[in-house]
């Protein structure tokens, strides 16, 4: 779950949901030392945990691909559309920088506009 790596893209609730569970694991392990020394109910607590991990690497996961039915402009011929969650959460980071970067112009701009040093005083 490290930057750039496959699941980067986990969110908070996501990484406090895969530690808590891995350590789960690794404390039934501790206590039993394997799968076929467990108790039916710590097999059960085990596969449950592996699961909810399992749950949220999968949703997270950015080689997922998402399909989603586009009309372009002009037609009235759907087509599928498909990206990986990786490919998405890029654009959309690459959008917000773009924005944040185009307010930071105009603020920019509006202060020397407005200063009394440009001169549009007198």
């Amino acid at each position: 779950m490290q930057s750039g790596g496959r699941f980067a893209f986990v969110n908070k609730a996501g990484r406090e949901t895969v530690d808590t569970k891995l350590t789960d694991m690794g404390a039934l392990f501790e206590r039993y030392g394997s799968v076929n020394k467990m108790d039916p109910a710590a097999q059960e607590r085990l596969l449950a945990d592996q699961n909810s991990i399992n749950e949220v690497l999968a949703r997270y996961d950015s080689n997922r691909r998402i399909c989603w039915q586009e009309t372009p402009v002009g037609t009235h011929f759907p087509r599928t559309v498909c990206r990986t969650l990786g490919e998405i959460q890029n654009q959309q980071n690459q959008s917000k920088q773009s924005l944040e970067m185009m307010r930071q112009l105009q603020q920019q701009q509006s202060q020397i506009t407005n200063s009394p040093a440009s001169g549009g005083g007198h």
